[in-house]
């Protein structure tokens, strides 16, 4: 009888904390979504980065195509597109660069499956350039932003211009 009862505790506290665990998960995804992760950055780390050389793109932010758009700081947006590093690999880590007059950088990766590049560049390698991620950009200042790329590689950084611009609103 006792050990039927310790059981049922264990059981019962083991649940509760599993509980928990999951309600903890449940709040850091809450807090990636409205915008943390991104950073100002200097104007001198995007100058003194080295252009990759290689195509790059930013295929839609919500689904608009526009080479400029405008967007509202309070909604999660949706950026999808593909990049190369330097040397025709998948980018891996690197940084959706707001560039205007205060810069910031949105941490991003590359993995998403995308065999239409790996076919339209004739690199299979690139088949897994790919990226779409989500993010809210409400502790950015509005104002007028061109997008790049910045891939970092130890001590070396490359940029890729992804010849569009959002208006921030």
């Amino acid at each position: 009888m006792k050990s039927k009862s310790a059981m049922l505790a264990l059981l019962v506290s083991s649940t509760l904390i599993l509980a928990g665990c999951g309600n903890h998960d449940q709040q850091l995804d809450t807090a990636s979504e409205r915008g943390s992760g991104i950073q100002s950055i200097s104007s001198n780390v995007l100058s003194s980065a080295i252009p990759t050389q290689q195509p790059c793109s930013l295929d839609t932010v919500d689904g608009n195509t526009s080479a400029d758009m405008d967007l509202a700081k309070d909604k999660p947006h949706t950026f999808r597109g593909w990049l190369s590093d330097e040397s025709k690999k998948p980018a891996g880590d690197f940084s959706l660069i707001l560039s205007g007059p205060q810069s910031f950088e949105v941490p991003a990766k590359t993995g998403v499956s995308r065999p239409d590049v790996a076919d339209g560049t004739g690199v299979q390698a690139l088949a897994a350039a790919g990226f779409e991620f989500t993010q809210e950009l409400a502790s950015v200042p509005a104002g007028r932003y061109q997008i790049r790329f910045l891939i970092s590689h130890g001590t070396n950084k490359y940029w890729c211009d992804a010849t569009k611009a959002i208006n921030l609103k």
